[in-house]
């Protein structure tokens, strides 16, 4: 049986990531919501080392573009991830080369603060050494699919797609 970390798995202690919400606000317009997928650097190389996460954007800083985020992440000298909830935050340059992003589906305001929603109360498991970020998504997906915000072909052809990044 599956058990699930306390408080979303957030370390006692531990103050959210910094991120620039204040400076960057939601718009009420359509976006486009995409899968991105950062390859991963442990070799060999194994597609489910990848990192997922669901993002859109909401503005450029210099180069670099401004994201609101839905993942789980692991926080440095913890074993296990961490859901912070929706994050808007800025990607590196080094993180953009490393990364592919897949189109979800264009959504509204009110689509995007429900999956929002649903991607806060969606626990995080206990380390088990196969559940991961991946695993969380697909769950936050089918979440989205039983309350109408995405369909079953939108979120399983972008996992698909994830699936085949390579190196």
């Amino acid at each position: 049986m599956s058990e699930y970390l306390d408080d979303m798995g957030k370390p006692p202690g531990k103050k959210p990531p910094n991120q620039v919400d204040h400076l960057y606000k939601e718009r009420d317009e359509v976006l486009a919501v995409v899968l991105f997928v950062t390859r991963s650097s442990i070799r060999p190389y194994n597609p489910r080392n990848n990192h997922w996460l669901i993002a859109w954007e909401l503005g450029m800083y210099g180069t670099n573009p401004i994201h609101r985020r839905i993942a789980v992440v692991q926080e440095a000298g913890v074993d296990h991830l961490t859901n912070w909830g929706p994050l808007t935050k800025s990607a590196s340059n080094a993180t953009v080369t490393k990364t592919i992003g897949i189109p979800l589906k264009s959504m509204t305001l009110e689509e995007r603060q429900k999956l929002e929603e649903i991607a806060v109360n969606t626990p995080v498991l206990r380390p088990d050494g196969e559940w991961n970020c991946q695993d969380w998504l697909i769950s936050v997906f089918e979440k989205a699919e039983e309350r109408g915000i995405i369909t079953n072909e939108e979120w399983s052809a972008a996992v698909e797609e994830a699936m085949k990044v390579t190196e």
